[in-house]
């Protein structure tokens, strides 16, 4: 009669626990702004990515509409990597460039692996001694680019993919360098020591 639910008198509690969460869908937000105060405004614009070659001897100039200053970027130079021309690049105000250098084997199958009596893969990077390679074992691309992804040099990975979309085709072993520094990426059955005959250069691109 007095509005207890027992005789023992307390707060009422009522456990939430089970009940499954509600999100908020209407919300109002009063925002008190100096009308003197210039517009924010920030555009981005993605480059599709640039050749090394369209780069090398060039110089250009960044144009903003907000009235910052225009920013011409010094003619990079003709011998320049896709490292260096990035870094000229991202001195311009609110630009960001990167640069990657991606070597698709399109020759190197499964089978010229396997087959192999002495398989040899060798990587320089801009030029440099090959870098250090386990190769004892190995019977597959995927092997391959794992013993590559083994290396201490964190710049350079692999991986088996399917680089032209075509079902069709085999797929490929593909080295990537992420800082855009030229590779030479060689690759036969020979023994130790003797050059080999597969060899080609990559240059990289500049992301923008």
């Amino acid at each position: 009669d007095d509005g207890n639910l027992s005789g023992i008198r307390g707060d009422l509690q009522i456990e939430t626990d089970n009940l499954a969460p509600r999100r908020t869908t209407n919300l109002q937000t009063d925002l008190n702004l100096d009308s003197r105060e210039t517009v924010l405004e920030r555009r981005i614009r993605d480059f599709d990515p640039i050749a090394l070659a369209d780069l090398q001897g060039s110089g250009f100039t960044f144009g903003y509409s907000d009235g910052t200053s225009d920013y011409t970027v010094p003619q990079i130079d003709a011998t320049a990597s896709a490292s260096d021309a990035a870094i000229a690049i991202n001195a311009a105000p609110g630009v960001t460039a990167t640069a990657r250098t991606a070597a698709s084997l399109t020759g190197l199958t499964d089978s010229d692996v396997s087959g192999a009596t002495n398989f040899r893969l060798e990587i320089r990077i801009d030029g440099s001694a090959p870098i250090p390679l386990n190769l004892e074992n190995v019977s597959s691309l995927e092997d391959v680019a794992e013993a590559i992804n083994d290396t201490s040099d964190n710049a350079i990975s692999a991986s088996v993919v399917d680089d032209d979309e075509d079902p069709s085709t085999p797929d490929v072993l593909r080295i990537i360098h992420s800082g855009g520094q030229p590779l030479e990426v060689a690759y036969g059955d020979a023994p130790t020591g003797t050059p080999l005959t597969n060899n080609q250069q990559y240059d990289g691109e500049v992301f923008v």
